[in-house]
């Protein structure tokens, strides 16, 4: 159930090209990259607010997720973690901070701490929604479809993947 070493290589070059030749936006970069390095649930990234990721010290807290309908709600056995992200990750994390911001500026909103790190836009004019279930699930299936080499992944699979990956080395 996971990617091995070189699967994994195509799937983050893919994702690097597709953000370079404009297929994809930051914020889907972001999260394909975030669920990636903390290897959590969709779940738990989906519910990461502001307030739990801490540049100062690079960590991350996952103490919630966000149930099939964007509730907030929390994570599978009540379970409050900190994580110590990689820098690369919070660089990236810092970019979309800020692009974000811009974003949410020209809808009148302003950034908070509980403001969702991902959000989106649906096609209804509703702003700024938690994020449906397979979102990234689409975003990744849409990756693979310009992107042929690709072995079958999902969030879940980049789960096993770091974990793997985690015990090999």
């Amino acid at each position: 159930l996971s990617l091995d070493k070189e699967e994994l290589k195509l799937w983050l070059q893919a994702f690097d090209t597709d953000l370079k030749n404009g297929n994809i936006d930051f914020k889907d970069y972001t999260l394909f990259y975030t669920t990636f390095f903390l290897s959590d649930r969709k779940s738990e990234t989906y519910a990461l607010q502001w307030k739990h990721i801490d540049f100062t010290t690079g960590e991350i807290l996952i103490e919630q997720a966000l149930d099939r309908f964007g509730n907030v709600k929390s994570t599978k056995g009540n379970k409050k973690t900190i994580f110590k992200a990689p820098t690369e990750l919070l660089e990236i994390l810092e970019k979309w901070k800020i692009k974000q911001q811009e974003e949410l500026k020209l809808f009148g909103l302003r950034q908070t701490q509980k403001q969702f790190v991902f959000t989106y836009n649906d096609r209804t004019n509703n702003i700024n929604l938690p994020l449906h279930t397979d979102y990234l699930n689409y975003r990744m299936k849409s990756v693979r479809k310009r992107h042929l080499e690709l072995a079958p992944a999902s969030p879940h699979k980049l789960r096993h993947t770091r974990a793997t990956l985690a015990k090999q080395a």
